[in-house]
């Protein structure tokens, strides 16, 4: 552009081939021109002016977001964010642009901030608000696709364990299409793998159908034996993501046909084998390595659900039947035959065993009980909270949203605790596209998943104005924002308030015989390691003097800092306005830590 200035000929040739700016445009979004090209009418400029008008809405009210809602204590639900609703909703790939701008907010924010220091919209108070705007985009989405999918009977084990991952990570997409690719993929090495098995039965019949019995054999040898796969009880994004498990195997395919094809081609020509990729010579390659090895375990639910997907893309049709605390994979050697002979399959060595009768069964012998889509996301519900323990995250709270909408524990309020049965009443959702693709939504769809923002429930945003300026006293030690360490109770915590003396709502809790100075001494207000909010007496707390960044703490905190500098975290306009003079003394606990 700056030397088109100069010369009058290039001048023209910018301003008007095209060619050159879709080239540069499609470097640095290559996944929208994808989507432009597959859904659009083909005119890619249109589609990229559109894209970046959307990118400048969102980030011009995502900006503002912090001041409309600092002072709302409740989470932020679709109501309080029904303008990028609107956003989202005024053309089919709208939708999908949204959610792609504000993750990619998430994801250039989070290494913006790795350096100390943050812009807007690349703050930890804007990543908090558009993780919230993500979440209810996605949920809205999910909560139409759930409902849509059960009328029309299409959630097989794959599709319900994407749809729960979808649910609770909402800063990434996992998409139906990536596991189908995945599975397929797989499905054609297990096809692969039979034919070398039974090479002699193809020379003599020409036949290429195989047994079952034979087809799960050849999916446990492949999953088990060539691409090592694991099982494990712990439920987290690695161990069930299908796509990540199932690429990485892959990646490994991939490793080992090189492999194999350059001992092949030595053997056959007498020559020395083509030199490998090694790590030294292709950086790259030592990361896809490592990737490989670094996830080699699959929850157990997940492998079965891959066991089963696979099998069944390859002509072997099973059944995977999932309790609480027990799972397996069951095959009739009849369908259609209620007293046909029923079997489990060992996963690790593909064999068919007799099913053994459960004593506590029912005394029906033709009783059966047969996979259950809800049954299977609730055990995946189970096993995520259960692995992740005491610990707070978005994504123990978007599981308990998930548990809220599927009405499965009317203890815990959800904000789409009334999405289900609202979307059931709907006469025309049965009409609605079945693969309801998020990169390309009808009409409406978009007013279907509109509508949801109108009947979710919480309470909307009320403007609260500051109670009290708190003007930093002499008295007060520390500042906002500053890292301690408990000196009684051995803890690290970051300071978000203080008072002069303990308030009256903490005096009975905190006994004042227990405190050398008592209650007429500075109290802090401070989340500390163990993500507890804890109310402390100064005389308790000292200094860190090299403080480090508190990752898993920055989520709960993020609406009142921007990033944490390297020594503490700052303030944002909002906090600011309630503690005008923290700066000052921060200032001086960092001189004292340069000193140390």
């Amino acid at each position: 552009m700056n030397f088109g200035s100069l010369c009058k000929r290039f001048n023209e040739l910018i301003n008007t081939n095209h060619v050159v700016w879709k080239h540069k445009f499609k470097f640095m979004y290559p996944v929208i021109f994808e989507v432009a090209e597959k859904f659009s009418d083909g005119n890619w400029l249109n589609d990229f002016k559109d894209f970046m008008k959307h990118k400048q809405l969102v980030y011009r009210e995502l900006i503002t977001m912090s001041p409309k809602h600092y002072w709302k204590i409740d989470d932020i639900t679709p109501q309080d964010v029904s303008y990028f609703f609107e956003i989202a909703s005024t053309n089919s790939r709208s939708y999908y642009y949204t959610i792609y701008i504000l993750q990619d907010i998430i994801r250039k924010g989070n290494k913006v901030l790795n350096n100390f220091q943050s812009k807007k919209p690349y703050t930890l108070t804007e990543i908090h608000y558009a993780k919230s705007v993500v979440r209810c985009l996605i949920h809205c989405y999910m909560a139409v696709k759930w409902v849509k999918a059960q009328i029309s009977h299409e959630l097989p084990p794959e599709i319900v364990i994407n749809y729960f991952l979808q649910w609770i990570d909402t800063v990434n997409l996992h998409l139906n299409e990536d596991v189908e690719d995945q599975l397929q993929h797989l499905a054609n090495k297990v096809k692969i793998h039979l034919d070398k098995m039974h090479s002699d039965q193809l020379v003599k019949s020409n036949d290429k159908r195989y047994t079952p019995g034979q087809i799960f054999i050849a999916v446990s040898q492949v999953l088990f034996h060539q691409r090592h796969m694991a099982l494990t009880t712990i439920a987290n994004l690695d161990t069930l993501d299908i796509v990540k498990i199932v690429r990485e195997k892959n990646v490994n395919d991939s490793i080992e046909d090189e492999s194999d094809s350059s001992s092949s081609s030595s053997s056959q020509s007498g020559k020395p084998a083509l030199k490998r990729r090694n790590s030294k010579e292709d950086p790259d390659f030592e990361d896809l390595i490592n990737q490989v090895w670094a996830h080699k375990y699959g929850n157990q639910i997940v492998v079965f659900a891959i066991f089963q997907a696979v099998a069944k893309r390859c002509g072997a049709e099973c059944e995977l039947i999932v309790f609480s605390n027990h799972l397996f994979l069951e095959w009739r050697s009849d369908e259609s035959e209620p007293n046909a002979q029923v079997f489990t399959i060992n996963v690790a060595t593909g064999e068919l065993e007799p099913k053994r009768r459960c004593p506590f069964a029912q005394s029906n012998q033709n009783a059966r009980y047969k996979y259950s889509a809800d049954s299977l996301l609730q055990c995946l519900h189970s096993s995520f909270l259960k692995t992740m323990g005491a610990i707070k995250s978005w994504m123990t709270q978007n599981a308990s949203d998930l548990l809220g909408f599927l009405g499965g524990n009317n203890s815990i309020h959800s904000q789409y605790d009334i999405f289900y049965k609202y979307l059931f009443r709907l006469i025309d959702m049965a009409g609605l596209n079945s693969n309801l693709n998020l990169k390309n939504l009808t009409e409406r769809e978009l007013q279907i998943i509109s509508m949801l923002v109108h009947v979710s429930t919480g309470a909307t945003n009320k403007a609260v104005k500051i109670s009290k300026v708190k003007k930093h006293h002499s008295g007060v030690l520390f500042a906002v924002g500053m890292i301690c360490y408990h000196k009684e109770h051995e803890y690290v915590c970051i300071i978000r308030g203080w008072d002069l003396t303990c308030g009256p709502e903490w005096r009975a809790s905190i006994p004042k015989k227990d405190l050398s100075f008592g209650h007429k001494q500075p109290f802090y207000h401070v989340l500390a390691a163990d993500q507890s909010d804890r109310y402390v007496a100064q005389e308790n707390l000292i200094a860190l003097t090299h403080p480090t960044r508190l990752y898993h703490l920055e989520e709960f905190v993020a609406k009142e800092f921007l990033h944490f500098d390297g020594f503490s975290y700052v303030l944002n306009d909002e906090k600011r306005l309630e503690y005008p003079d923290e700066d000052p003394i921060v200032e001086v606990f960092r001189r004292r830590s340069h000193v140390a």
